[in-house]
Parts: C-alpha cells; structure tokens; sequence
C-alpha cells in the first residue's frame, strides 16, 4: 500500500519598507552604522517593489504540491487576495498571515526587529506549521516547474543547494576584506562561517541564494540543547557580525551525519541584481532561460532605473504566466 507522502510547507518573509509607520518605528532604533550602510539596516533592505506577488504566485503556478503558505509579516499584509483571485481563480491553498508577535511569543522584549536572520531563527516556531518547510525570502521566484524532489527526497531528507566551503579560506576572506568609510562590511558568507563555528565544524556547506529546506524538529531540538545560539540571534535588531545563518547551520550540521542531500546550484538558479545604468539587464533576463534554471533571486530591484525595472518585471512575470493586479 502506497504511504501517505508527508506535507511541505512554503514560509515566506515579507516587509512593506515604503510603510510610514514601519519606517517609523524603523527609525527609532536605527543609530550609528545601522542607519548608515546597506549591508545593516540602510534602507534597500526593506524597500518593496511589489515582489511578494511573484513568490507567492510562482509557488502557486509551480509548486501544487504545497500544503499551505504562512506569509510572515511585521503588522503588516501584502493584501494578495485580489492577485490570487484574479490569477489563479481555482486555488485551494490556504495562504495564512503570520505576525512577529506570533514566532516571538516569550521574547517579546526583541521586537520589533529589522534583522532577517532574526526572523529565520524563529519560523519552526509557527503555529501549526508542518515539519517539513520550504523557506524564501519574498525576492524568490520558482520559475521552472517542480516536484517535491526538488526540495526534499521520498523519506524527508532534505535537498541543499550549496557546495562545501573550508572556515579557513573564509576566515581569510574576512580579514583582507578591506574597510571603506571606517565600516568592514557584512557578507552572507559571514553568517555560515558563525555557523560552523558554532558546530565546531572546519567547513560548511556554503548555500546559495535558492530556496532552503528546513525541519521544523531540527530547530527545535537544537535550540533546546544551544539556547544561546537562538538568543544572541535574535537579540540584535539589525544586521550583526555574530549572526549565525540558521540555513546553513541545519544543512551543515545534517550532511555531516549523511542526512542531507547536497545538490550543485550553479545552473539551478539565477541571481538578477540590475546596476542603476542598466547595465546587464538583458544579459541576466536572457539567463532566465537558460536550461534547468528552477529559481530566481531579484535582488535590489529598488537600484534599477525605470527601463531596467520594467524589463526585469515582464520577463519575471511572463516566465511565471501572471498579471499584477
């Protein structure tokens, strides 16, 4: 007799930078370099461009297997009802707002927050959310169709785009990384070094800009036995240099043990992030098409000029077969 295949969820996280009261709010914590530099807490972190549409309807178009979508937001609603109605007039998939308020239940005392890995280290936290969850940040697409093979194999193990990384090489990396204006920086690559620190790792699985599948169980026992680790991540409201990457510390910490399955990426997905001249555009939208590309990144879209951004939308939207409405 056939098993009952084991749900997936999608989480995705969203904010409305351009609300007043969000910028507010914002602004009254924001000091010294978190309202300096983008790479902490400048303001292209949490512009919107209207890209929660594209996730939300590339899940939609794409992935049918999903059994629910939790949109995680800080007081905050994307309002998809009309997009979804409008595109997808049969959907059945419950798509459910979930608060700060709700995953922060207990610590209350960190919000509000404005620092997304803070944000990741508490979504197993949701209620009701199934074990095995598929994250993205609202500026991902699926642009290809996929099974749940693509995510997790037939026994739940998990699917991690990435590639191992040795710590030494990064370490080294962050020390020649050069200063500008008196500030070193924060890179991605930062965060999964923290998290095999923490693992006590010599390597790390280093991720990539794609989708990443979580188990719900793994957070929770593990920050059962490390309540550190949660607590000094999410303590800081903005962006912060001893952040641990939440992502690569459960796909690191389970190929070690051999419950990973790890995937190379580089045709997997493709990262959009336009120059303001324009630069590049129509090479990275001809790359949109290249063969086996399942994912989409679109980074910074606020950056690009009018004609980039234009383009950048009717390719994206075209390739998922929506309309913004």
């Amino acid at each position: 007799m056939a098993t009952e295949p084991f749900p997936i969820d999608f989480v995705v996280t969203w904010v409305d930078g351009n609300d007043p009261e969000h910028r507010r709010k914002r602004l009254i914590y924001a000091t010294g370099s978190e309202s300096l530099h983008n790479d902490v807490g400048g303001e292209t972190r949490y512009r919107s461009v209207g890209e929660i549409a594209f996730c939300i309807g590339s899940i939609l178009r794409f992935a049918p297997f999903v059994r629910k979508i939790f949109i995680v937001t800080d007081q905050q609603n994307p309002h998809l009802e009309a997009f979804v109605a409008h595109n997808f007039p049969d959907n059945s998939t419950p798509i459910e707002i979930v608060d700060h308020t709700v995953i922060f239940r207990g610590y209350e005392q960190y919000l509000p927050t404005f620092n997304s890995v803070a944000i990741e280290t508490m979504l197993w936290r949701i209620p009701g959310l199934s074990e095995h969850y598929v994250y993205m940040n609202d500026d991902f697409s699926i642009i290809s169709p996929v099974g749940r093979g693509d995510f997790f194999d037939e026994s739940g193990i998990p699917v991690s785009y990435s590639y191992w990384h040795s710590t030494v090489t990064a370490r080294l990396m962050r020390f020649l990384r050069r200063r500008k204006d008196g500030h070193k920086k924060l890179r991605f690559r930062d965060t999964m070094l923290n998290a095999a620190d923490v693992l006590g790792s010599n390597r790390f699985l280093r991720i990539n800009h794609t989708p990443q599948m979580m188990l719900r169980s793994f957070f929770e026992k593990f920050y059962q036995e490390h309540p550190e680790v949660m607590e000094n991540n999410i303590r800081h409201r903005f962006r912060s240099a001893s952040r641990v990457n939440v992502h690569c510390l459960q796909s690191t910490a389970l190929a070690l043990s051999g419950k990973c399955r790890i995937e190379p990426s580089p045709h997997k997905y493709i990262y959009i992030q336009p120059r303001p001249d324009g630069t590049l555009v129509e090479k990275q939208i001809q790359q949109m098409e290249k063969a086996g590309a399942l994912f989409c990144c679109l980074n910074s879209l606020d950056f690009a000029s009018e004609e980039s951004r234009r383009q950048i939308l009717e390719a994206i939207t075209g390739r998922i077969g929506i309309e913004i409405v």
